[in-house]
Order: structure tokens, then C-alpha cells, then sequence
């Protein structure tokens, strides 16, 4: 008897507001990361739902208890993770308490939340961040992941059609960043077990980092279209220079044609980090899930 529905509570934490043309449209990075999550679990399964709620975390918002979520994710955001900021601060170490004390709890991080999540538990393995010394990477970079990667990821994850119908090891994804996580030496062939890197770009080595079954973090933007794109390099880049140029020149460079990108692919990458291979399996199979039941109404918002 196949299970009606399999829902992933996400605990979102909004790391900053996005620009005012794209939250007019799409609203929070938060709701950002949702939407397009939201598609690639439809797309995955019929029975599969994810639903969301929002903390802010620069105003110092956080869950009461981790109990009834199954996942927290980090958004981008236009600060650094290593200013030096209460908000900062604090996230860090909620982020350590949460990774010591709750092993059931995914943890997903993008742009910003990639870099704080590295800073924070793999910092005492000598990993940082630090500024690109080349500058910002936007519009659209190959990601060429590693084979530890793909080999840790689909131990638990079915990743080949994905690899497929992109570019062999090869994923092309939207980026809009000049910060960038530096490995110590001793780690850049490879990071401490079972953590292993997901991939480089020709910009930035470390595109992402993945620990089997509790963290996955990613440089690129899969959220992003063509429009935030361009919108966010606009209000990020509104004082920053790129080769003598201000970054809201390279805009368009996401417009062209040519500049396409896997997102969805990613997207659906994600989602299966979140879920488990597991569950969409025994859906498609027809078989019970765990915890499986009727989704009830919340106040966040829901994946159909």
C-alpha cells in the first residue's frame, strides 16, 4: 500500500532580505530556495512535500526546538561570515549545537550559509574564509565534482540520471559571490572523513561540502534564475569593482543566450539529500515510508 504523502520540515533561516525587485517577485531567499525545491520534489514524487518556516535569524528569530523538523537550511546573504557581528555570532553557534546535539537533522547551506556552515564545524580543521583574491565569480561557472563526492552522494542517493542529462561530472550553476572557503594544505586533497569536497570550479576550489547523510553545502546559486541573478549582482556589486568595472556591468552576462545552467538538476540533488533515497524509492515502489501521514494545515508554507 503505497503512502499518500512523505513531508521534509525545513526549518529556513533568512541570513538577509533580498533586493526589493526580487522580493517584490519571488520574496525571501527563504521563499526563494522553496519555490524552486517545491518543483523539483514534484518532479521526483507525486506523495513527496516539503514545507518551510521562516526564522530571522539577523533579528535574532530561531525554532523553540528542532522537534517536528527534519532539515535546516542557511540562505545567502550580502554579509560575510566572518564580520564580526552578534547575529553572526550567534548563528554559529547555534549551527555547532545543532550539528553535537541533533545527528537526525539535515543541514543544508547555500552561498553565505555554505561558508558559515564550513567556518563553523570544519574551522578547527583549519579550514576559513576569506575574500577571492581574483575578485567575484558570476553569471554562470561548470561545477566539476569530485569522484568522492559522487561516490559518497550515491551510496545513498540515485544521482546518475541527473549526471546524465548534464555534462558527465559536470553540473553548470548561477554564481554570485567573492567570498570563498580556503582549505588548510594538509586538507586539500582531501577533507577530514567522511567529509569530502563536491566540486571546483576555475574560479573557486571549493564549490561545496558534503558529509553523508547531515550536511551538504553549495557555493552556486540553484535557486537563482537569470532575473535574480542580475538583480543580485546589482544590489551586491552596487560598490564593488570587477576589473575596473562595477558589477552591476556584468549583468549581462546572465541575460546571453548561452549562459543556461542545471538548476533544476541540482535542485533535485537536494532534495534527495533531504529526504533520503529511501523514502522516494518506497513511494515509487508503493511501499510505507516512515512517519508517513496526512499533511496537516501550518502556517508555513507547503510543497505541493
Amino acid at each position: 500500500m503505497a503512502f499518500q504523502h512523505h513531508r521534509i520540515r525545513v526549518a529556513m533561516l533568512n541570513a538577509d532580505t533580498s533586493n526589493p525587485n526580487t522580493y517584490a517577485n519571488m520574496g525571501t531567499f527563504g521563499d526563494i530556495l522553496h519555490y524552486v525545491l517545491a518543483a523539483a520534489a514534484s518532479r521526483l514524487s507525486t506523495g513527496l512535500a516539503i514545507e518551510h518556516e521562516t526564522f530571522d535569524v539577523v533579528r535574532g528569530e530561531y525554532p523553540a526546538s528542532v522537534f517536528g523538523f527534519d532539515a535546516v537550511m542557511i540562505t545567502a546573504s550580502s554579509a560575510s561570515s566572518y564580520d564580526d557581528q552578534p547575529w553572526i555570532r550567534t548563528l554559529q553557534e547555534y549551527l555547532m549545537s545543532l550539528y553535537q546535539e541533533n545527528s537526525h537533522i539535515r543541514i543544508f547551506g547555500s552561498c553565505f550559509g555554505h561558508h558559515l556552515i564550513c567556518q563553523t564545524l570544519l574551522g578547527g580543521c583549519g579550514v576559513r574564509v576569506e575574500k577571492h583574491p581574483n575578485g567575484w565569480e558570476v553569471g554562470v561557472s561548470n561545477v566539476a565534482f569530485t569522484s568522492d563526492f559522487m561516490k559518497a552522494f550515491s551510496q545513498s542517493h540515485s544521482v546518475a540520471s541527473g549526471f546524465k542529462q548534464g555534462s558527465g561530472r559536470k553540473m553548470r550553476l548561477q554564481f554570485v559571490h567573492a567570498d570563498q572557503v580556503v582549505l588548510p594544505p594538509s586538507a586539500t586533497a582531501s577533507l577530514p572523513s567522511p567529509w569530502t569536497l563536491v566540486g571546483s570550479t576555475e574560479h573557486c576550489f571549493v564549490q561545496g561540502v558534503y558529509h553523508p547523510g547531515r550536511v551538504l553545502t553549495l557555493q552556486g546559486h540553484f535557486e537563482f534564475d537569470k532575473f535574480e541573478g542580475r538583480e543580485t549582482m546589482r544590489i551586491f556589486g552596487a560598490e564593488d569593482n570587477l576589473g575596473g568595472n562595477s558589477l552591476s556591468d556584468q549583468a549581462p552576462v546572465v541575460d546571453a543566450e548561452d549562459f543556461k545552467d542545471d538548476g533544476d538538476l541540482m535542485a533535485e540533488m537536494v532534495v534527495r539529500f533531504l529526504a533520503g533515497e529511501q523514502a522516494i524509492v518506497q513511494e515509487r515502489r508503493g511501499e510505507p515510508g516512515p512517519g508517513d501521514e496526512p499533511l496537516t494545515p501550518r502556517a508555513s508554507m507547503e510543497l505541493q
